[in-house]
C-alpha cells in the first residue's frame, strides 16, 4: 500500500487517523498542554501520547522540548505577521487596515490552537532559547505604531503616544484568551468584531467614523 507524501514511517503508540502532518499534530498537543499544566508541568511523554506517538518518535521530529515551544511560538505569531506585511502592501485607509488587523489577530488567537495569549505568558519563554518569537513580536509592534502613525498624519487616529498604543493594542488582543471560550457565549468572529470595533472606537477623531470603517473593511478583498 502507498505511504501517503511526506509521512516518515515511524511507529505511532495510537492508530487514529492524522488530521495533519506529524509535527502539527505535536505542536497543536502541545500547545494546549502547556497552556493548561506551563512548560514545566507538561513532559514530552504526555505531548507524545496527546500526539498518539510514541515517545521516541516524538523525539525524531523535535529532539528536545523547547524546540517544541519554540516551534509554537512560531506558528502563534507567523499568520498575523504575513496579515501585516498583506495589509502595508494592500495599502489604503490607515484606519481600515488597523481594524483589520487587529480583528485578525484576535479571530487568529481564538481559533488556532496555538495561543500566544497564554503562552506568552510563560516564564520560560522568556528565556534567550525564544528570542526570535519576542523579535518577531517587536516587529508586530512596530507595525501597529507604524499604522498608528498613518493614521494620526491622515487625521484619522487621534494623537497620542503611538509606541505605548500599540503595546497596548496587543496587549489586548492577546488578552481576549484569558476570557474567551470555544465552547460557549460569542463566536471567534463576534469577538474579534467586538474587539477590534472597541479598540478603535476610542482611536479615532470622529468614533462616528467606525461603522464606514468596519463597511470598508468588510468589502476589502482578503
Amino acid at each position: 500500500m502507498a505511504t501517503r507524501p511526506g509521512r516518515v514511517g515511524r511507529p505511532r503508540a495510537n492508530p487514529r487517523p492524522l488530521s495533519g502532518s506529524p509535527e502539527e499534530e505535536i505542536l497543536e498537543a502541545a500547545a494546549r498542554l502547556f497552556a493548561r499544566h506551563g512548560f514545566a508541568g507538561t513532559s514530552t511523554r504526555e505531548i507524545a501520547a496527546r500526539a498518539g506517538l510514541r515517545q521516541a518518535s516524538l523525539f525524531h521530529y523535535y529532539p528536545r522540548k523547547e524546540a517544541i515551544l519554540e516551534a509554537v511560538l512560531d506558528r502563534s505569531i507567523d499568520p498575523v505577521l504575513a496579515r501585516l506585511d498583506a495589509l502595508a502592501a494592500a495599502g489604503g485607509s490607515p484606519a481600515v487596515r488597523l481594524w483589520r488587523l487587529l480583528h485578525f489577530d484576535v479571530r487568529e488567537l481564538c481559533t488556532s490552537p496555538f495561543a500566544v495569549g497564554v503562552l506568552g505568558l510563560l516564564a520560560e519563554a522568556r528565556a534567550p532559547a525564544f528570542r526570535a518569537f519576542w523579535e518577531k513580536r517587536a516587529r508586530l509592534v512596530a507595525g501597529i505604531e507604524a499604522l498608528l502613525r498613518e493614521g494620526i498624519a491622515a487625521g484619522e487616529v487621534v494623537a497620542s503616544d503611538a509606541a505605548l498604543a500599540a503595546e497596548a493594542l496587543l496587549g489586548l488582543d492577546e488578552s481576549t484568551l484569558q476570557w474567551f471560550r470555544r465552547d460557549g457565549g460569542a463566536s471567534a468572529g463576534e469577538v474579534a468584531d467586538f474587539v477590534a470595533s472597541f479598540a478603535l472606537r476610542g482611536l479615532l477623531v470622529d468614533p462616528r467614523a467606525l461603522d464606514r470603517v468596519r463597511r470598508e473593511a468588510a468589502a476589502a478583498p482578503d
